[in-house]
């Protein structure tokens, strides 16, 4: 219905020759049509609803980040390797894991079977800091945290009450 509007003599040329539908509507040369977005009207209903989303998942955030537990920031150069892409909340630059994420730190390889917030940098797998809430306090060793569940980790790391802040390369 397209060709036919845009085009009506579309079929000769097509059944001539052996060119997809798609290039033959790539070679139409069609101007694209860009409405200014001060046109468009957006109806209230719609700020409702994005407005309820946005709320929703705030709420959701806010609640991971008052969970009563050790709270582990991990900063540094850390890479998401696989996560479940069904179950992550994003908001402002932040992802919310709601299931598990696997990452690489330190040239190892970690699996967090809980929830977790990352903060990211130029896509999903590029993360600056990596939150964890755990139940169980880590174990120090002077030069890494050994976390119950995932294993050890290196790097620098300072503890104020119930936040640990730890630094890898």
């Amino acid at each position: 219905m397209l060709l036919d509007e845009l085009s009506p003599d579309w079929k000769e040329s097509f059944f001539g020759t052996k060119t997809t539908l798609f290039d033959l509507i790539k070679r139409l040369n069609i101007a694209p049509r860009k409405q200014a977005i001060e046109d468009v009207q957006i109806s209230p209903e719609t700020e409702a609803a994005v407005n309820f989303a946005v709320e929703s998942r705030k709420k959701e955030f806010d609640e991971f980040e008052e969970q009563i537990g050790t709270h582990l920031f991990i900063e540094g150069e850390i890479i998401a390797l696989s996560f479940d892409p069904m179950n992550i909340v994003p908001l402002d630059g932040r992802l919310l894991h709601k299931n598990y994420i696997k990452v690489r730190i330190n040239n190892q390889e970690y699996l967090v079977q809980q929830p977790s917030l990352t903060y990211c940098a130029g896509g999903l797998k590029n993360i600056n800091k990596l939150l964890i809430v755990l139940k169980d306090k880590p174990l120090e060793t002077g030069d890494s945290l050994v976390i119950t569940g995932i294993g050890e980790l290196m790097g620098q790391y300072t503890i104020q009450e119930d936040t640990i802040n730890l630094v890898v390369k």
